[in-house]
């Protein structure tokens, strides 16, 4: 920001649209006018429309004045926005406000026709198939163990069973499906945080697969797990070694995500991907 003195890129909210007002508006527009900007890149379409009728971003601005926007994707570039404001404040020394006391923000409708919620697996250095079945029986404390036998069937049992199920690839034809036996995992993990918070399936997966039965955490889990949105991935990476695991989860429920974020909770790391993301650069907001 400093160098190039304007956001590049914009912070990613969520605003709960129940009457679909926002939504009628903007199809409107888009239905009355051509985008002013078409461009494909990654395999998605971007377009872009210009409101410049008054009365329209009037009624707009009506129509999101009230709402509480949730932060999706962009906590640092935010926090990052605060102590730029602030140092531009101490140099000017509070004069009128200016470019630098405003953040470019990408609004996303909880609409779920245009919003997709993907998850992020986890990939296990120190997992092996041999040292996974050694510690079945306290695996089983938590959960019961469902043998799916191929990649498609596990997906498969985790769509069905839903909450806290929780999919394992170990090489070979190793493919698992860990159900949660309680609905409620508040009880099984200690922390701070809501009972929402400890019934993300995340949670439950670090706190009872990774720590409790095989003692990965602190720094240790920092060094072993790393992380991929592309299940191929995963299991490409898992079959180059013997001594690898690759866990997979279904995406958290933007109600529960409503629920953490409301109590001024941060959601754990990378357990979300919103898409569709607008490319850096689409628009620019120059701070000068």
């Amino acid at each position: 920001m400093k160098e190039v003195k304007a956001n590049l890129s914009p912070i990613f909210s969520i605003v709960f649209d129940d009457n679909k007002r926002i939504m009628r508006i903007l199809k409107g527009v888009a239905d009355r006018l051509s985008p002013v900007l078409n461009v494909k890149f990654e395999g998605t379409t971007n377009k872009i429309w210009r409101i410049s009728d008054k009365a329209l971003i009037a009624e707009l601005s009506r129509a999101i004045r009230n709402k509480k926007a949730l932060i999706a994707d962009g906590h640092h570039r935010y926090e990052v926005a605060l102590e730029f404001r602030e140092e531009m404040k101490r140099r000017r020394k509070r004069q009128p406000a200016d470019a630098s006391d405003y953040v470019m923000m990408y609004f996303a409708t909880s609409d779920k026709t245009g919003l997709t919620i993907l998850p992020t697996h986890r990939m296990v250095e120190g997992i092996s198939g041999a040292s996974f079945r050694n510690k079945m029986a306290e695996v089983k404390r938590f959960f019961d163990i469902i043998y799916a036998g191929n990649r498609k069937k596990m997906f498969s049992l985790m769509k069905s069973k839903g909450r806290h199920a929780i999919g394992v690839y170990l090489g070979g034809k190793d493919y698992f499906c860990l159900v949660l036996k309680r609905a409620d995992a508040g009880s099984l993990i200690k922390s701070k945080y809501s009972i929402y918070w400890r019934n993300l399936d995340v949670v439950v997966l670090h706190n009872l697969i990774f720590e409790k039965v095989f003692g990965i955490k602190g720094k240790a889990a920092e060094n072993a797990v790393c992380f991929t949105r592309d299940p191929k991935v995963a299991f490409d990476w898992v079959g180059e070694r013997k001594d690898r695991a690759a866990f997979f989860l279904n995406p958290p429920a933007l109600e529960d995500i409503k629920n953490i974020v409301s109590r001024r909770e941060r959601m754990p790391h990378k357990t979300t991907y919103f898409y569709p993301k607008p490319p850096s650069g689409l628009v620019v907001n120059r701070l000068e």
